[in-house]
């Protein structure tokens, strides 16, 4: 695989994927963590490199990152939405219904991703976070998402920007 492995077509998914927005998640996951809810998968997709992506893969390299991943995901009676950039460099994934063979197919997806883009610096890792699970807010629920971001190596990914606040001097 190459660096053109974001402009091939998608080899198959049972819809494309649905990007929303950052304003859309935080309703939907405040949505999700209240008691009583059925439970939800939340994951957090974070790219290592950032700036090296989107240059290479332009303006809509994003939405094109969501349908590779969609590929992996279980085709099945579930409902997923992608909610693009809750953060520059991450995209999220709601997963309603069921819950199994999700892990098998995050683990793929980052895998595959990070074996096409690798060589170029770019990798691909994820958390997940089952909601409700105590969570009382969308901050508690991606919060604990980020804190367990990894890469298919089990290595942290570090985010792939720091904005002039946030550089040591």
């Amino acid at each position: 695989m190459n660096r053109e492995y974001l402009r091939e077509r998608p080899r198959r998914s049972a819809c494309p994927p649905v990007v929303g927005t950052r304003d859309e998640l935080t309703t939907v996951v405040e949505a999700a963590v209240r008691p009583g809810e059925p439970d939800r998968l939340l994951v957090v997709f974070r790219i290592a490199r950032m700036d090296e992506f989107a240059d290479r893969f332009g303006e809509n390299a994003m939405e094109r990152m969501a349908e590779h991943i969609a590929v992996h995901l279980p085709n099945s009676s579930g409902r997923w939405t992608f909610y693009f950039r809750p953060r520059r460099d991450e995209l999220c994934l709601m997963i309603e219904g069921p819950l199994n063979q999700v892990d098998q197919a995050l683990a793929e997806a980052s895998t595959t991703v990070s074996e096409a883009l690798g060589p170029e610096g770019i990798t691909l890792g994820y958390s997940q976070t089952l909601l409700p699970s105590g969570l009382g807010s969308f901050t508690e629920a991606i919060a604990r998402a980020d804190r367990g971001i990894v890469n298919p190596n089990g290595e942290p990914v570090p985010r792939s920007y720091r904005s002039g606040w946030m550089t040591l001097r």
